[in-house]
């Protein structure tokens, strides 16, 4: 009758797997690694429903998510979840490479191959002892380098024409099925036609949006290693709006067209009824904008091995042309030999 904000907004779907990324971190942080591994457990089983219900949309699958959780299950020593994790990975981000031009992290393959030897009784690859892509005695670090803003939505308003012939329809055939056909107009020129009423529908959409700092630069005493996008929410966010873009219109042009409709029938009863009800259908013709703004742009993941020992990490965040616009330093960070050690940091520009 109103908009579709008058409901709660339950987020999309790679809004709400994000959810668990922040859950496992913050839980890492603290010390509760079990906690963490409920994250990464409740992350995959959401995935595996939306691949079976989510149908033919360009977010079938989360790569980044995948990858994640398989680099909590081996920094605790499940590696078979790791290995099925990194897998889905590995394949998911097939997709990612043709849908949101996102190629997996060079890290991802050797992740996987080490904790496939393991798994094949390769005792001279286990994590605590000698990992395959890293010299004996050495630990590991993950860096997850937020950058930016996903881009909100804005609206913008269309004028749809209706005909008379579109009336008389309307008193046989579904407001929504009307609705549908109406909403396939919207490339027709205004001038050029001879409509009885011109519907206007607030749809949403994305303002352009890009993130200043374009890669991500991992510094310590020892060496220097560049990140790599290894998750674009920007992307996810723009395809999944393409996605549902049909759908919305229909849906809301149908509601429009049932507010019009309602408008003739009240002006017919009384002028004033008719003025209510055309203010009643400007003033609650709102699209809805509603999403998870401050997810980050993009993240990037940067692996390193590290010798044990305290260590002094800076992250440099340089703009498109390799110029240094912001860097965060930790100090102290403690690498043990055989375990892995997470940081994150947000750029927000």
């Amino acid at each position: 009758v109103t908009n579709d904000t008058v409901k709660d907004y339950r987020g999309e779907s790679f809004e709400r797997v994000a959810i668990h990324y922040y859950r496992a971190l913050n839980y890492w942080s603290l010390g509760q690694e079990e906690d963490a591994l409920v994250e990464c457990r409740k992350a995959n089983l959401k995935l595996a429903r939306y691949a079976i219900h989510d149908g033919e949309t360009s977010y079938k699958n989360d790569a980044f998510l995948h990858y994640v959780t398989g680099l909590f299950y081996e920094a605790t020593g499940e590696y078979n979840d790791a290995s099925i994790s990194y897998q889905h990975a590995q394949d998911a981000y097939v997709h990612y490479a043709s849908a949101f031009r996102v190629t997996p992290p060079a890290s991802l393959s050797t992740d996987l191959d080490r904790v496939s030897a393991i798994l094949n009784g390769n005792s001279q690859a286990s994590y605590g002892s000698a990992p395959l892509a890293f010299p004996r005695g050495n630990g590991d670090l993950v860096v997850f380098s937020e950058v930016g803003f996903v881009p909100a939505k804005a609206q913008e308003e269309i004028d749809l024409p209706i005909y008379e012939s579109d009336i008389s329809r309307s008193k046989h055939v579904p407001t929504a099925v009307l609705g549908k056909d109406i909403s396939g107009r919207r490339h027709q020129a205004r001038a050029s036609l001879n409509a009885e009423y011109w519907l206007r529908v607030a749809l949403p959409m994305f303002n352009p949006s890009t993130a200043q700092t374009r890669s991500v630069l991992v510094r310590t005493g020892e060496q220097t290693v560049p990140g790599a996008v290894a998750q674009d929410y920007a992307a996810i966010a723009k395809a999944t709006l393409e996605d549902q873009y049909a759908g919305i219109l229909a849906k809301t042009t149908a509601r429009a067209l049932a507010k019009y409709l309602t408008y003739r029938k009240a002006k017919k009863e009384s002028k004033v009824l008719g003025f209510f009800a055309n203010l009643f259908n400007v003033s609650t013709e709102i699209a809805d904008t509603r999403s998870w703004v401050s997810l980050p742009h993009d993240i990037q993941i940067c692996h390193i091995a590290l010798s044990p020992g305290l260590h002094t990490i800076t992250i440099e965040a340089r703009d498109p042309y390799g110029k240094i616009t912001e860097t965060k330093t930790f100090e102290g960070v403690l690498i043990k030999s055989g375990e892995r050690t997470f940081l994150s940091h947000r750029f927000y520009r």
